[in-house]
């Protein structure tokens, strides 16, 4: 996939500062920082893309857990749009680095904490390349943590790639010794969420379904054959994704965190190419979202 047709990744500043403190030249750093991560990946074969500016930006006094905790509840509620976030720490060993760990692994996102000092300098006396290629193989190795189920992660902000209460993987291993949640049959299981989906009862409870929320469920075609779970989660990377069924031949089905992710992703996703050949299908399965998306079939 070209850099010109990846979706870009979109982000917030947030800066643990002096409270009278303006947050300007913090903004100036990170956009630039973002820029140059992006070129950087180019040569690392990683592809980032970053938005331009950042979706909010939000300050923090000093060593206030209060506040950090807040400007992290309101990025997930507010702009659920964010994945990365870039805070700027007042000096090394700080809370803020603690704190910064605890809410970006609650909600899902990925973090980049940067001192206010290297902020301030860009970095000056060290190895821009170094620095900035150990950011975008974080970003990397975070992205795939979100994409990859973990038993022992209890938040729901990460998005899982395979089929509940089915425990064969791939590798040929079965039971609980593969973490992975690679499936065996993706085809099998694809027309089975599907059938799930459109036979939902919600009398039944959500254990006794593939999906708790029907109206938060979408079918995706029109995927380049090789695309891999990573790809569409890099498509879908705006909204809260609860969990994907990779199919065969391009397609799958996802679950997002609500019915309003899902139909956000429809209509923002709908028939929009992936490349100069593949053009994608997002249609939310449940009729009722499917018309606030504005889609007949």
């Amino acid at each position: 996939m070209t850099t010109e047709n990846r979706v870009e990744m979109h982000w917030a500043l947030i800066c643990s500062i002096k409270e009278d403190e303006p947050t300007e030249k913090f903004e100036e750093f990170a956009e630039w920082l973002t820029e140059k991560m992006a070129e950087h990946s180019r040569r690392m074969g990683l592809y980032h893309k970053f938005a331009a500016k950042p979706d909010c930006v939000l300050r923090s006094r000093i060593n206030n857990q209060n506040d950090n905790a807040m400007n992290y509840r309101e990025i997930h509620d507010l702009h659920p749009s964010v994945l990365l976030v870039v805070h700027i720490l007042p000096g090394e060993n700080s809370n803020e680095y603690v704190w910064m760990r605890e809410f970006t692994q609650r909600y899902g996102l990925i973090r980049q904490g940067i001192q206010r000092d290297n902020a301030e300098k860009r970095f000056e006396g060290a190895n821009l390349d170094l620095v900035l290629g150990n950011i975008n193989q974080w970003i990397a190795r975070r992205l795939y943590q979100l994409v990859t189920p973990d038993k022992n992660v209890t938040h729901g902000h990460r998005i899982q790639v395979g089929f509940p209460g089915n425990n064969n993987n791939s590798f040929g291993g079965s039971g609980s010794s593969s973490s992975r949640g690679y499936r065996a049959n993706p085809a099998h299981e694809l027309s089975s969420a599907v059938s799930s989906v459109l036979h939902y009862d919600p009398e039944m409870g959500a254990h006794n379904n593939i999906f708790a929320h029907a109206d938060a469920v979408c079918e995706v075609t029109g995927l380049p054959s090789e695309f891999n779970e990573f790809q569409l989660a890099a498509v879908f990377h705006r909204y809260k994704v609860k969990s994907v069924i990779m199919g065969n031949n391009g397609t799958a089905v996802v679950e997002f965190f609500n019915k309003f992710h899902a139909c956000q992703a429809s209509l923002d996703h709908h028939t929009k190419k992936v490349d100069h050949s593949h053009q994608l299908s997002v249609v939310p399965i449940h009729q009722i979202t499917r018309m606030q998306a504005g889609i007949t079939i």
